[in-house]
């Protein structure tokens, strides 16, 4: 095996990267291998050579070395023996290029020295992703029929998601002549040609559609080559539509007699016959085929409802798509639900499940009619089967029902909270909304607003009514003041209501002369300034502060 002479530049490598170790080899060291690119686990384009880039060091004074790099798929891929010698590459005194075949593979680098050392280094690469072309066949159609000697315009589109158009390959084959056509699709993915002189009979075209990397995509047309003959003689050939060359009474446009032949080739045999279906559609009158010469009119259809067309032959009303019998609403009918047999004019109507089963355009949630849905589904209408009750109704009072679904008492008028007490309540007076048991008593209006029993005549609660509604308490705001309170005299109240002066207590009409009046002695009704004095008696009985001994006023008391 021929030996790997190390470059000067290998040689000044080896030496650096020697000079900075700790533990200096020896000769008999194997040789140490680093991968520098590709790095572990990259991916590679199997139609482009990978370049790899090694660093290879060995101490061994022969300058000699071999590599090897193995594929686990494609064997070896370099080798001293049969390469050339490598390149200096970027971070690495190894280079060499290869190309892979389209698989993953693991790669291992073997290097020799001239004692025999073995070093070993491996990578693994993976292939990128690839998938198969698609082709798409564009004229001519499926099945599609030729006379023989023309000329066949072939087109169809490829692409493929890794790889531009132009590097795909397109073979054409019929396999019938072989293959038609070799090239590559157009930058656009157009693939066209002529195809001429193909031979009569029946033509499987396949176009096979080969991306770079080997993978395929195929698609498939088939054509007729019709040679065109008029074996019968009768005018038409094959290829004028002559559907029975050997019969001279079939041709287009023959007279279509019942004979148990398509004379006129139509693809109908003795259409008339109400046994015949005229129209193909697999249904003949006596099949209850309604309109044997549309395909589209059978028993076998679907009904297609409201276009005025009894497609399926049921003889229906085409506006009656529920079959109740009723006719759609939107079509000149009175079925207002056309798709709910249970819905129709008459049909008995549930109230309150919002289906208005019987069309009669009502308030399913009112069932009395009176315009008020039923307070039991969100309306407000307190009894939905009385159409006197809504909130519109007036109120009857005391019969023991809401007509105005006030929700409030029937038996409270006013409505201030309390019954009346004429139907078991406590308000004395249910037209008056001031007038119940906690009503504002006012006093002396001969009204009673608290229902007590009586308008309000003893404010002060003293038992004696006010003189003011015809009672005997001359101050019906201080309890204190009645006809049978103790009279305190000369402090201005008159608390025994008798109207007497205050200031007389003697009340003989001369007030107390400590209080302003003249009466010397207001306890003694019988001395005040009017009185008779009796003299010698020791009373100044009239109050003229004489002395009762000085009769005659001389300023002199009587001897006697």
């Amino acid at each position: 095996m021929p030996r790997l002479l190390a470059s000067p530049a290998l040689l000044m490598l080896l030496a650096a990267c020697s000079g900075g170790d700790t533990e200096v080899k020896v000769a008999d060291d194997p040789p140490e291998i680093t991968v520098i690119s590709p790095l572990e686990g990259a991916s590679f384009d199997p139609l482009v050579a990978v370049q790899f880039c090694l660093s290879v060091s060995d101490n061994s004074p022969d300058d000699t070395m071999r590599l090897v790099a193995q594929s686990s798929v494609d064997g070896t891929i370099w080798s001293h023996d049969i390469d050339t010698e490598p390149v200096a590459c970027e971070g690495g005194n190894f280079g060499f290029e290869a190309t892979l075949s389209d698989d993953d593979h693991g790669i291992t680098f073997t290097v020799t020295d001239p004692a025999d050392q073995v070093g070993t280094a491996t990578l693994n690469l993976l292939r990128t992703d690839n998938s198969a072309p698609f082709c798409e066949v564009l004229t001519p159609l499926d099945a599609e029929a030729f006379e023989a000697g023309t000329v066949v315009a072939f087109s169809a589109h490829a692409e493929d998601a890794e790889e531009s158009a132009e590097e795909l390959t397109a073979v054409l084959q019929s396999d019938v002549e072989g293959e038609l056509y070799s090239g590559s699709p157009d930058s656009a993915g157009s693939v066209n040609t002529s195809l001429t002189a193909l031979t009569p009979g029946y033509h499987a075209l396949t176009l096979t559609i080969t991306d770079p990397r080997g993978l395929v995509g195929a698609c498939a047309t088939t054509i007729y080559m019709n040679d065109c003959t008029d074996w019968d003689n009768d005018g038409f050939t094959t290829c004028n539509d002559d559907c029975d060359d050997d019969d001279d009474t079939v041709y287009p446009g023959a007279e279509d007699i019942i004979d148990g032949k398509d004379n006129d080739c139509d693809g109908i045999t003795d259409e008339g016959a109400p046994y015949v279906d005229d129209d193909g559609d697999g249904y003949a009158e006596t099949d209850g085929d309604c309109n044997d010469g549309d395909t589209s009119i059978n028993p076998g259809e679907v009904e297609t409802y409201y276009d005025g067309v009894d497609v399926d032959c049921d003889e229906l009303s085409d506006y009656d798509a529920d079959q109740d019998g009723f006719d759609s609403s939107d079509y000149g009918g009175t079925d207002c639900d056309d798709t709910d047999a249970a819905i129709y004019p008459a049909a008995p109507d549930a109230w309150y499940d919002g289906v208005d089963s019987n069309c009669a355009g009502d308030d399913d949630f009112d069932a009395d009619t009176d315009g008020f849905d039923s307070a039991d589904y969100g309306g407000d209408d307190c009894d939905d089967t009385d159409a006197t009750i809504n909130l519109d109704a007036a109120e009857n009072w005391y019969d023991g029902i809401d007509q105005d679904c006030d929700a409030l008492s029937d038996y409270d008028r006013d409505g201030d909270g309390y019954d009346y007490d004429l139907y078991g309540g406590d308000d004395c007076d249910d037209g008056d909304v001031a007038i119940n048991p906690l009503g504002t008593e006012t006093p002396y209006d001969g009204i009673d607003q608290d229902c007590t029993g009586a308008d309000w005549t003893d404010v002060d609660g003293d038992s004696y009514d006010s003189d003011i509604v015809g009672g005997s308490d001359c101050d019906d705001d201080d309890a204190a003041i009645n006809i049978d309170a103790t009279e305190t005299w000369y402090d201005g109240v008159d608390q025994d209501c008798a109207g007497d002066d205050d200031y007389d207590q003697d009340k003989d009409s001369y007030v107390h002369d400590a209080y302003g009046g003249s009466d010397c002695d207001d306890e003694d009704i019988a001395i005040n300034p009017a009185a008779t004095d009796d003299w010698y008696d020791g009373i100044d009985a009239n109050c003229d502060d004489w002395s009762d001994y000085d009769q005659d006023l001389d300023g002199h008391d009587s001897d006697a």
